[in-house]
């Protein structure tokens, strides 16, 4: 569909609005480090190196399954008066 114009009206260019020689290689870029939009690029479906599907999503189940910490339980840090033999929780770094 198009509109009209009546009476005809000039157009004109906008500035700058040309393609350039090269632009044609942002087309299918291998690498967009700096890109706001890389959908096709090489590494666009990473981040850090780590696939995208490896990352936590928002409707993953484990953010909103909400448990009751029991007594006992290997799911969690247990608080207790003893040292915990086979705990080893790898710490480090300046935090």
């Amino acid at each position: 569909s198009f509109t009209l114009l009546t009476p005809r009206q000039q157009v004109t260019s906008t500035p700058y609005a040309i393609r350039s020689a090269n632009a044609s290689s942002a087309d299918t870029a291998t690498n967009a480090t700096n890109a706001t939009n890389a959908s096709t690029a090489t590494n666009a479906t990473q981040l850090g190196g780590i696939a995208a599907s490896q990352y936590v999503q928002t409707n993953d189940s484990r953010l909103s399954d909400a448990r009751t910490p029991t007594p006992g339980s290997s799911n969690y840090i247990q608080n207790t008066a003893s040292a915990q033999a086979s705990s080893n929780f790898n710490i480090s770094g300046n935090g």
